[in-house]
Parts: C-alpha cells; structure tokens; sequence
C-alpha cells in the first residue's frame, strides 16, 4: 500500500467546497489501496483505518515573540511540527491550496516525492500580488500535476500557461448516499407556498441580488418563499439586498438562515421545490450537486463549473449571469411546465449518479498518482 502526504489547510467540518472536496478524497483513498497521512489545522475527531492526521497550527505567541525573528518564524517555523514526517516512506504530495503548494514543495524536495495540486481559489490573480501569486505556484513552484475538479479549472490552469499534459481533470465527486439517503427530522416548509432555495455565502460573486430582483419583478402566480442558506461574509452587500427587499415589501417572502450545519442545509434542501444559483462565477457547483441527489430542480446562471452539471433544457435550466430578465424566464418556465422540469430532475440525476460521485473521484485521483509517480521514477 503506497501512502499519500495529504496537505489541506482544513477539513470537514470547517465549511467549504475545497474543504469538502479533500475531506471525502481522504475517505475513500483507502478503498483504492491508499493509506492517507493529512497535515491539517483542525484534526477531526472520527479516526479511520489508514488515515492518519497531523495537526498543523501557527504557534502565535512563538511568532510575535521578541526571541525569534518574525519573518522566519512566518515563512518556516509550521516545519518544526513536521518532524516525525522524516521517518515516513511518502509515495507522492497532495497540496489542496496555493499555500499548501510552497509547504509541499519543500517537502517534496526534502522527500524525494512527486507534487500534485489542487487549487480552488477563485481569481487569485485580483488579489494582492496576485500576478506574482499564480506565477510562482504554476511557473516556479510548478507541480508535477494539477488536479482539476471541473472544466472551469482545467481551462484556468491552461491560461496560466501550465503544461496542458500535466493537467488532469477528476470530476468533484459527492458521498451521494449522505444526500439520497437523507431523512428530514423538521419540517421547514412554508405551507401553501413555492419554496425555493438559495445556498451559498452572501456575497456579491454569489449574485443573490440577481435573484431578489427577479423575484420582486417576476409575475409569479403563487406564493413563494426564499430561505438563502449560507454565512453572510459582505455586510454592505447583504445591506443592498436589504434595501431592494424592503423597497419592495417583500420581507415575509425571505429568510436568511446564516451558516448551519451540514445536517441542516440537508433539511433546508428536503424542504425545497426549486434551488436557483445566480452565481456570477463558480468553480464548480457543489450545492447544486447536492440538491440533484435530493431530486430536487435546478435554475443557475451558465457559469464556470456550473456548465459540466447542467446543459440547458436538459438537466435544468441555465441563464446568463445577471441577466434578470433571463431568470425570469426561467422561473416562469418551471411554474408553467411541470412535467419537463421533471423531466429534466431525472436527467440530471442520472448523470450526477454517472460522474459526480465520490467513489469515481477517489479512483481517477488514485490513477493520477500512480501516472504521476511512474513519470517520476522515469
């Protein structure tokens, strides 16, 4: 059994699409003959057979102290918890992030073992030096493979200019039992009403002010009631959101959740006749994937990775980004056709069941690394 240096800067439960993604990869390796050590912030208290973990935490103190240099202490000290990983026999490296790629890079060159990464950020180009960000992760640093997750990434990664050979895309895949399986506890219904879901941070990328407004200007022939499930992380977008619903008077027509827990978006979900994803730009589509397995409709905004799980007038129906008029459209459509909505709810389960299932993720990113290491070896 060859085993795997998994570096992810968090786990579940800490809430993410890239914290969901590696936690249920580390799962299933070991059904692929893996045996998994994760380097991790938060350690989970579950321990499994051939998963191992190491926690990794910034020592603050040891950072700001007057003793050490700080710069050093920044960039190197998270190595003195990494010792007992010298005696470990690591067949190959898997960052989960650009800041896990500089970490596993010097592991790389201390263990002699091939580096594979899998970057989520989204535009990381925009931020602070980001220019100089993308250009050491994908030209200096340079992994021995990228792990694509979707189209999305994949065709980011190649505009980088990395070396399409080296780029393998291993569809995201979902424990669809988690979702399938799933029995409501609560009955969070609005009785007499179309109750529809929005799943995501509340902020501007996400484009719930998109949604709101073509609620509050759609000639909806029923009741209808919002629940936006999800952190709100940008307090003047959510106070823009704010101001059209009260223009509007539509308060009763919209609850905001905040985060909560995994079981309880669940709950949301069994609750709900339609989901809709406005998103301006996403990576993948986790959420939507999740609501799939929970046969419940989609609307979403043809965006980014979003386009691997839906094709319009296929599996759900698709808009332009914050194209208003076209979300009308769309809502118009599922009020006014049931029978092709569900046709489309069949489709797009099926093909969720066909490509985006955590078993087929885990399998495909096991024969990557072992292409990876027998191009290594050569």
């Amino acid at each position: 059994m060859k085993t795997v240096l998994v570096l992810a800067p968090n786990v579940k439960p800490y809430p993410g699409g890239a914290e969901i993604y590696i936690s249920n990869l580390i799962e299933h390796l070991p059904a692929e003959e893996w045996r998994v050590i994760c380097v991790t912030e938060n350690v989970p208290e579950i321990k499994r057979k051939n998963i191992s973990y190491i926690p990794l935490i910034a020592d603050i103190e040891r950072i700001r102290s007057n003793k050490t240099v700080t710069w050093r202490e920044m960039y190197f000290s998270l190595f003195d918890q990494l010792v007992e990983l010298e005696n470990e026999k690591i067949d190959i490296i898997h960052a989960n992030s650009m800041e896990a790629c500089i970490i596993g890079k010097i592991l790389s060159i201390q263990m002699k073992a091939p580096l594979v990464a899998t970057i989520h950020e989204h535009m990381p180009e925009l931020k602070s030096f980001g220019r100089g960000r993308v250009g050491l992760i994908f030209d200096n640093l340079a992994p021995d493979a990228i792990i694509a997750p979707s189209s999305y990434y994949f065709n980011r990664t190649a505009a980088y200019g990395y070396d399409e050979s080296r780029i393998y895309k291993v569809m995201h895949g979902i424990d669809a039992e988690e979702f399938t399986g799933f029995r409501s506890k609560i009955d969070l219904r609005k009785k007499d009403a179309l109750n529809i879901l929005f799943v995501g941070r509340v902020y501007e990328t996400k484009g719930l002010y998109y949604l709101v407004k073509a609620l509050v200007n759609c000639d909806i022939p029923v009741n209808y009631h919002l629940n936006v499930v999800g952190p709100i992380t940008d307090a003047s977008y959510k106070e823009k959101i704010d101001d059209l619903v009260c223009e509007y008077g539509i308060s009763d027509k919209i609850s905001f959740t905040g985060a909560v827990s995994p079981d309880m978006v669940k709950e949301y979900m069994s609750a709900s006749d339609l989901m809709i994803a406005p998103s301006l730009d996403e990576g993948f589509g986790l959420a939507i994937v999740e609501a799939i397995f929970m046969h419940i409709p989609v609307i979403a905004a043809k965006v980014g990775g979003i386009v691997d799980i839906i094709t319009d007038r296929k599996e759900g129906l698709l808009f332009e980004p914050k194209d208003v008029s076209g979300l009308i459209k769309c809502i118009q459509t599922f009020i006014s056709d049931p029978a092709m909505i569900k046709k489309y709810e069949k489709n797009a389960f099926i093909k969720a069941s066909a490509l985006f299932r955590i078993e087929r993720m885990a399998k495909e990113t096991a024969g990557v690394y072992r292409k990876v290491i027998k191009k290594w070896e050569n």
